[in-house]
């Protein structure tokens, strides 16, 4: 495990001003925060004030604890992702009570790690009964996870293969921020399964 990685890029409140299609605020409807891959707590302790359930799964143990033994909160639940988020992310998706925003980070901690973004998104897809968005952070800048041919480009093709594994459920998707940087966002959509 390497011990240079970027930091996530932060997430502050405001640009939940950004996210098309809502009718009121984000978390008048949105009232999980859930993030992945995190390098540190600077976003999650933004963010907890505003949602009433959030869930950040760290890097690693030792971010996690340190993390934890210094909030003096109740309202975060922490986890550690022992190289993926996948296991803890299945499971806070099976628990949350309220409609759910995701924040996927970006570290280039490693590409392996990094290019499980499209298995992050149908796990939520598949394991998350809520209606939620999907926020993938520093799109732009993942690479290397599929194979193109030379006049494809690699990230509308993760693009188009991320937006199908989401089916019927995916009501829009977009990119926040400039692309010529690579670090944009890209959000979906997904609308709540409905239970027969």
């Amino acid at each position: 495990m390497s011990d240079t990685y970027h930091k996530s890029q932060d997430l502050y409140f405001n640009f939940f001003s950004k996210v098309k299609n809502l009718t009121s605020s984000l978390t008048d409807v949105y009232k999980t925060y859930v993030e992945t891959d995190a390098s540190g707590a600077k976003s999650v302790y933004r963010m907890a004030p505003h949602f009433k359930e959030v869930h950040s799964i760290q890097l690693n143990k030792k971010i996690k604890d340190e993390l934890k033994d210094s909030y003096t909160g109740e309202k975060i639940h922490w986890y550690s992702n022992s190289g993926s988020s996948l296991s803890s992310l299945s499971s806070i998706c099976s628990r949350v009570n309220y409609p759910t925003f995701f924040y996927l980070n970006y570290n280039n901690y490693s590409k392996t790690h990094d290019c499980l973004v499209m298995d992050y998104v149908k796990s939520i897809a598949r394991n998350c009964k809520r209606q939620c968005i999907v926020c993938v952070d520093s799109f732009g800048l993942i690479d290397g996870c599929i194979t193109v041919s030379e006049t494809q480009n690699e990230n509308n093709e993760l693009k188009k293969k991320i937006v199908d594994s989401c089916g019927s459920r995916l009501s829009n998707n977009y990119n926040v921020g400039s692309i010529s940087s690579g670090r944009y966002r890209f959000v979906l959509h997904l609308d709540k399964i409905s239970e027969n």
